[in-house]
């Protein structure tokens, strides 16, 4: 395979080849040679109907993000063997993300990528199996995407399940997003990211993501705003809260907390006070919380906001009234690259425990 000077990626390739064999693969080869090109790691499975399913893996030990050339190029071979009867399905894998160039081209081409983050969401729904039933037959076929705004109604008793043709059922993470007017790009690469994650790394644990973003799941109705969408989005049945936070606090939404009569200073803080306590009584939903540190115009700064946000921010430190901790990014960029690493760590630890509770 094509590496850097300094990488041979000869340990992603075992770790990629770990993943496979627990997720029950019934052959998984190194260095195959399929019509004269070489492929780093050959897996078949066998999916839920019986059949086989054939994959060609190339793997990126890189340490900077793959780029689209390299898709566009294993996108060509995985066709050719694709053409020819040799393989059902193309993978690449890197240690270190891709371009967004890289990953547009990937959809073009119907090329899977995977993160080395990712692997471990590969296997763990096997090896939750394994430890309570005899294996059965994994479908790595992708499931059904579901209609953009689609809302899949849930059950209390948080064994919401979601069927398609391919995967028996797929249990579901709710996601709840909250974040002032001034991080709305962050907001768009989130949902980009979920949509990722749903196609190339979710079903294989048999998850789907619903990302709660008011914009998209709120139908409009008479109340006051904040309580419209919070009756809708119901946050006691979220599993995550994702709070972004820059230069802005938000606007009051009204009302008053029910516990110290104090009026909320935005609907951010409203959103918030609600996630943390239902997580100190129930333990969810879990809270992520990211504060960018780019440089604001001056002109778009509002000395008011920025009070209030400060003053919220050190109820984080040790002895706050909400301690716990913020991770910082630089731009946008960096605030795609650290999210989806943490997404997939919690989605692996979600789809664990979820394994665990209902096999």
């Amino acid at each position: 395979m094509a590496s850097e000077a300094t990488k041979t990626g000869s340990e992603l390739e075992r770790r990629v080849a770990d993943a496979y064999r627990q997720m029950g693969a019934r052959k998984v080869e190194h260095d195959v040679e399929l019509a004269g090109n070489q492929v780093d790691v050959y897996v078949e499975l066998e999916t839920s109907g019986g059949l086989q399913h054939r994959i060609a893996i190339e793997a990126k030990d890189w340490s900077k993000p793959v780029g689209i050339d390299v898709v566009n190029g294993f996108a060509f071979i995985a066709g050719l063997l694709r053409s020819r009867g040799l393989i059902d399905e193309g993978i690449l894998v890197s240690s270190s993300g891709f371009s967004k160039q890289a990953r547009n081209a990937a959809k073009e081409h119907g090329i899977r990528l995977l993160e080395s983050a990712d692997l471990e969401a590969i296997a763990s729904p096997a090896r939750a199996a394994e430890q309570t039933r005899s294996p059965t037959p994994i479908d790595p076929l992708p499931p059904i995407k579901l209609p953009s705004g689609s809302n899949i109604p849930l059950a209390p008793n948080r064994t919401d399940m979601v069927s398609n043709r391919f995967m028996s059922v797929l249990t579901l993470w709710r996601v709840f997003v909250a974040s002032p007017s001034d991080v709305l790009a962050e907001r768009e690469q989130l949902k980009t990211i979920v949509e990722e994650l749903n196609e190339e790394v979710a079903h294989l644990q048999r998850v789907h993501i619903e990302l709660l973003d008011w914009r998209e799941k709120v139908v409009p109705l008479m109340g006051r705003p904040q309580d419209v969408i919070l009756r809708q989005l119901r946050l006691e049945e979220t599993d995550l809260l994702i709070l972004i936070l820059w230069h802005r606090f938000g606007t009051p939404p009204g009302g008053k907390d029910p516990r110290t009569g104090r009026s909320y200073q935005s609907g951010v803080e409203k959103e918030f006070i609600m996630a943390y306590r239902l997580w100190k009584d129930t333990g969810r939903p879990q809270i992520s919380v990211y504060r960018c540190t780019r440089n604001v115009d001056p002109k778009q700064v509002d000395s008011e906001q920025l009070t209030k946000l400060q003053k919220f921010l050190t109820g984080f430190g040790a002895g706050g009234e909400h301690e716990g901790l913020v991770q910082e990014y630089k731009s946008v960029e960096d605030f795609s690259i650290r999210i989806r690493c943490d997404l997939a760590k919690l989605l692996y630890a979600f789809a664990r425990q979820s394994a665990n509770t209902t096999l």
